[in-house]
């Protein structure tokens, strides 16, 4: 599990424990709450799931994945956020191959699965949306609220069938007292309702469940400890999850004295809430196995036995027919069906063998008597056990007569979906053994594995949906199942009680050569280690942990055979390899995860790949991603420029372990890549950079009629530095590795054609890209539907200069020390804010690269303002992306980010939720330039507020800080120290003056810059101001601790705090001026 993801969980409940809001702790009346569950799949989720989900504080208990409410016809609201959840996978399947390793096919020459246990399970996420959070679903059924009396006799009757001790004395206490294994409540007159009393008698019920001979969990600790907490947050999760169940309500009862406790075990271990949810939900499943009747009650013999067609004594002859009997395989079974169609099924009557017509191959030595649907047969020649058509037939006749939820069709399809889910495959067939007639079990299921091995499971059905599990002979549960939830936990209980009697699947045979040869080492899957531990203890030992060997071992002196463990000796452990994804193909699932579109499998040669991602149209390639095979350990990492997602991958397959001196040589062979690695990549960025010069020195300057300067409104596009890619190039251009194109189709041959070449087509924008030097790097190729770099070219900290002559960037900054540093993402967006303000801006081309320049330029002018125009891609945050999860805005994100790195400013545009605008260009487009000024002097304003408000508080501390001088009640002796302190107020004061004057100043200049093209513009005062606020607040919060301190700062030069509060003299007195209060 996610370290991060159980952190975040316990961080919730915690805040939800201080508050007295977490959902155990609430009171809920009967019918009031109801648990989430899948409204595609009906499912109610389970453990901390169902815990995590009702936290999120929706009303409607439905839950869905965003593709669940897709193919329901409904629509997540966009801008939703989804929730995420944890399950646990613990078997795969993997093709069944024969024994020469090829494939086997089923009838319809599909490959087989098998079923492989997983050793240990693995852990997988899914991204849910509340009903709540989606368009399109119908609204939520109000759920009915039995009657009272049924609510408290299905209660009564779990308690009733526990067969635990409960005694009721005069008092207000109510325990479970293991010792004695007995359970005291309060008289039942003393509860203020039957509702109050069974939550408390559940409650403690569930404490019981916790005994050795039931779940075994750890009950030892005395009250008011940390264990016997954990044990309380386990029974209190329980009792919300049967009060809902049951419709009884929830009392939390004095859950306050645990509350410290649980923090504490949570903030200590945040994964001990998944834990305490997984028991709860153990209990509840425990306890409600005893809502069943403890026997089934026999049937009343005085019902009609006479035949509803046919008078007392008549005889019908009965055919199969022939049709059918060529379909469906009729066998003798068939005309007890049809019999029982025509004689209302639920009666008395025989088929005598002489009365059957004869069909080809049918055998006639068959004895059938039918009472109340029982149906037994006597053995006969040629009868083949297994499904059969007439078992579904006569499913079907008792389904149609059946009243509601009393259906053996019903139970049957529940058996068979539970099967499939726990990897079974399940047969249903009329009961032909004669030993059911003490239960009289209608149909018979019984059940395989996947991988053909026939089970010792067996389920018997009524008539009147009733069912009884057993496991090799013996029952599951000593009580006849009605509910499918019931029914349902008795498979489950019987698939478990099997594995325990079946060896071990392991996916690896143990390396018992590594282990130390005195200990017993042992091969137990994780979902046994339970009960392998139980075992040691049963025979007088404790098994133990094995960390470098990762296995269980007895200690020495142990003889293993001689106890229930023998059954995890290897030798009696069937080994079954299981084989790991290889790392390219746990890179390539990692890759698809992060949203990248890859067909086939990674190239894992070291080397940058992009790759387009989802979303991504025509030629656009928004995605990256590097890996690589070398050393011990695979890796890589892979970039969605769509998300901002960044992800360092590393395989986490098995490797072998390795000595100190391999990993030392290791290590400085990965050095030695490093270092090789980055000699390539400079010389590959040399070489770029010698093509990407031959073609600019041959490309003209640009005009404003070019297709994306005319789209974009750039105006003097030849004059700031941007040419065009020329029709044809010199030889000597031939030679570097330029080819031109006259489409992008004769450059995607060109390039398929001559991979080492670098293809341009005719007649694209070109964008020079260039270190802070003025060195060009590499060139962008743009046109109204395209924007590219070179391939295996520089980026990282590159730019170029819209507003200006590039080559004059430095000069211009140079001469006028009030030019803020102005970033933007695209050219055509600094090309919108420069025409807007008068002044050169950068352009770092993406949001990716923001930073680096951002780096490069504060590097250059370190004491320049820094203003960063963002591209705002409002649209993503309410997209939903394919992992379920909301949209990001990576231009906003990267924006911030880089200006909180390098001491700057965002300016963002703003948009409606409609516009389809993201960026400086697209507003001045959309609103035009004069609007696009007013949003600027909008954003300065809010600085400027902010800024009178910070000298505002500082002016305010100054006055407190005088007076606590003026006031201090003191003798001469402190006055050299109320001079000093007097002597920092006025000083604070004056700086808090000085500051608002500034704020007023700085928003004059840029009023005066908008009404006369000053050169004093917006962006710059708005940078100076955030500046200035960032000093000031620094400076509040360091005379606001002087205040609560006692003066412990103050203007003194050359001593610290500690040191003055050392020199003043010792004296006691009230803080404040209200002392004598």
């Amino acid at each position: 599990m996610n370290k991060e993801y159980a952190e975040e969980v316990a961080g919730r409940i915690i805040e939800q424990l201080r508050q007295g809001t977490a959902p155990w702790q609430k009171p809920w009346k009967p019918g009031e709450l109801r648990l989430p569950y899948n409204a595609a799949t009906g499912k109610e989720y389970r453990g901390m799931n169902t815990i995590w989900l009702h936290m999120q504080g929706y009303d409607d208990p439905r839950w869905m994945t965003y593709k669940q409410a897709e193919a329901a016809g409904a629509q997540v609201r966009k801008g939703s956020r989804g929730t995420r959840i944890i399950y646990w996978k613990f078997h795969d399947e993997q093709p069944m191959t024969d024994a020469q390793g090829r494939p086997v096919l089923d009838d319809e020459g599909k490959p087989r699965k098998v079923r492989v246990e997983l050793e240990r399970p693995r852990v997988f996420t899914a991204v849910v949306f509340n009903a709540q959070q989606i368009d399109g679903l119908p609204p939520m059924e109000a759920k009915p609220i039995g009657p009272e009396p049924e609510r408290h006799a299905r209660a009564e009757a779990i308690l009733s069938n526990s067969g635990a001790k409960i005694a009721h004395v005069e008092g207000d206490r109510a325990f479970y007292r293991p010792s004695t294994d007995s359970i005291t409540l309060p008289a039942r007159h003393q509860f203020g309702s039957a509702d109050a009393y069974y939550a408390t008698a559940l409650h403690e019920l569930g404490h019981w469940t916790g005994h050795e001979s039931r779940l075994n969990r750890d009950l030892s600790h005395p009250f008011g400890s940390e264990g016997y907490a954990r044990e309380e947050l386990r029974a209190e999760i329980a009792s919300l999850m049967l009060g809902e169940r049951l419709e009884i309500g929830h009392d939390p009862g004095q859950h306050a004295a645990y509350v410290a406790s649980w923090i504490k075990v949570l903030e200590d271990d945040p994964r001990e809430i998944f834990r305490a949810a997984a028991d709860a939900e153990k209990i509840n499943s425990y306890v409600m196995a005893f809502e069943l009747e403890r026997a089934r009650e026999q049937q009343q013999s005085t019902e009609a036995e006479a035949p509803a067609a046919v008078e007392i004594g008549q005889r019908a002859r009965f055919t199969p027919n022939e049709e059918r009997a060529a379909q469906g395989g009729m066998t003798i079974e068939g005309v007890v069906v049809d019999a029982a169609r025509t004689q209302a099924g639920n009666i008395r009557y025989r088929i005598r063998t002489d009365e059957i017509a004869p069909q080809d191959g049918q055998p006639q030595e068959w004895l059938v008597y039918t009472n109340h649907g029982s149906i037994e047969q006597l053995p006969a020649r040629g009868v083949e056990a297994g499904p059969t058509p007439e078992a579904a037939a006569a499913l079907e006749e008792a389904h149609r007569n059946a009243v509601p939820t009393y259906s053996p069709l019903e139970t049957w399809q529940n058996l068979e979906a539970t099967a499939r889910e726990l990897g079974l495959v399940a047969a249903v067939r009329l009961n032909p053994d004669p030993d059911a007639r003490e239960y009289r079990a209608n149909f018979q299921v019984s059940y395989t594995h996947q991988d053909g091995t026939p089970s010792g499971i067996t389920t018997g059905i009524f008539m009147d949906g009733k069912a009884l599990t057993g496991v090799n002979g013996e029952r599951v549960s000593p009580f006849i199942t009605e509910d499918h939830e019931s029914q349902s936990i008795d498979l489950r209980t019987a698939l478990t009680r099997e594995r325990e009697q079946r060896p071990p699947v392991l996916h690896e045979p143990p390396e018992v050569g590594s282990m130390t040869p005195q200990r017993t080492y042992l091969i137990v899957p994780y979902r046994e280690k339970d009960t392998a531990k139980k075992a040691a203890l049963d025979a007088g030992f404790r098994l133990q942990w094995d960390k470098e060997a990762k296995q269980w071992f007895a200690p020495e002196g142990i003889d293993v055979k001689q106890t229930a463990l023998a059954r995890w000796l290897p030798e009696n452990t069937k080994v079954q390899v299981e084989r790991a994804p290889s790392p390219e193909e746990s890179f390539a699932d990692a890759i698809r995860a992060a949203g990248l579109e890859l067909d086939g499998l990674p190239v894992m040669d070291g080397k940058i790949h992009r790759v387009a991602v989802a979303g991504d149209k025509g030629a656009e390639r928004s995605g990256s991603y590097a890996g690589h095979m070398e050393g011990r350990l695979p890796g890589g990492f892979i970039q969605n420029h769509k998300t901002g997602a960044r992800i360092n991958w590393k395989y986490e397959g098995k490797v072998d372990a390795i000595s100190p001196e391999e990993r030392e040589r290791l290590n400085r062979e990965a050095v030695e890549r490093a270092q090789r690695r980055a000699a390539e990549v400079a010389a590959q960025h040399d070489a770029m950079a010698k093509v990407a010069q031959a073609v600019w020195n041959e490309a003209a300057p640009a005009t404003a009629d070019h297709p994306y300067c005319a789209a974009k409104g750039i105006t003097h596009p030849g004059e700031n530095g941007l040419r065009v890619v020329p029709a044809a190039v010199s030889d000597e251009a031939k030679a570097a590795g330029v080819r031109i194109a006259k489409n992008p189709r004769e450059a995607k041959a060109m390039r398929e054609a001559e991979p080492e070449a670098r293809v341009f087509i005719a007649g694209d924008l070109l964008v020079p890209a260039r270190d802070a030097e003025g060195k060009l790097w590499s060139v962008q190729s743009v046109n109204p539907q395209f924007k590219g770099f070179m391939k295996d070219g520089r980026k990282a900290g590159l730019y170029t200069v819209a507003g200006a002559d590039p080559s004059s960037f430095a000069a211009v900054l140079e001469n006028d020390p009030t030019t803020p540093l102005v970033l933007a993402e695209g050219y055509a967006t600094a090309d919108t804010v420069a025409r807007l303000r008068g002044h050169p801006v950068v352009a770092a081309f993406d949001s990716g690269n923001l930073d680096a320049v951002a780096r490069s330029l504060r590097e250059r002018w370190p004491d320049r303002p820094l203003l960063i125009a963002a591209d705002n891609d409002h649209r993503a945050e309410k997209e939903i992306r394919p992992d379920g999860k909301p949209g990001v805005n990576v231009g906003l994100k990267k924006a911030q980010e880089a200006a909180e790195n390098h001491k700057g400013a965002v300016l963002v545009p703003s948009f409606g939720e409609r516009d389809k605008g993201s960026d400086w260009n697209d507003y001045a487009q959309q609103h035009g330039d004069e609007a696009a000024r007013k949003e600027l002097e909008r954003q300065v304003a809010q600085a400027k507020t902010e800024a009178a408000m910070n000298a505002e508080r500082m002016m305010m501390l100054a006055r407190e800080r005088e007076a606590e001088a003026r006031d201090d009640p003191t003798t001469s002796a402190d006055d050299a120290l109320v001079a000093r302190e007097r002597a920092a107020a006025h000083d604070l004061m004056g700086r808090a003056i000085a500051g608002g004057t500034e704020a007023r100043a700085e928003a004059t200049d840029a009023l005066v810059a908008n009404a006369t093209g000053a050169p004093r513009p917006v962006a710059a005062v708005a940078a100076t101001m955030d500046r200035t606020n960032a000093e000031q607040g620094d400076e509040i919060k360091e005379q606001r601790q002087a205040v609560l301190d006692g003066h412990n700062v103050s203007t003194e030069s050359g001593r610290t705090a500690p040191d003055r509060e050392a020199a003043k003299p010792a004296r006691q007195r009230a803080r404040g001026r209200g002392a004598e209060l």
